[in-house]
């Protein structure tokens, strides 16, 4: 499990990273880096949730699982 969420803070970190470094070297107007910031923003918000809830998902699987064995 560490190295899943390892993985999801690293996923997102380099988004985040990527997408500063492209903002530095691409020749736009400061209207269509906004734009932009805001699509790629919304992309690792999406991204997160989705991880966020495959893992709830996956915690409440085991859980049950190991809740039915107990009883």
């Amino acid at each position: 499990m560490k190295k899943f969420m390892g993985f999801i803070v690293g996923a997102i970190c380099g988004a985040a990273v990527g997408a500063v470094i492209a903002l530095i070297i691409t020749p736009a107007s400061g209207d269509e880096l906004r734009r932009d910031m805001k699509e790629k923003w919304n992309e690792v918000l999406e991204e997160a949730r989705r991880a966020q809830k495959e893992t709830q998902e996956k915690l409440e699987n085991e859980f049950g699982h190991i809740q039915g064995n107990d009883q």
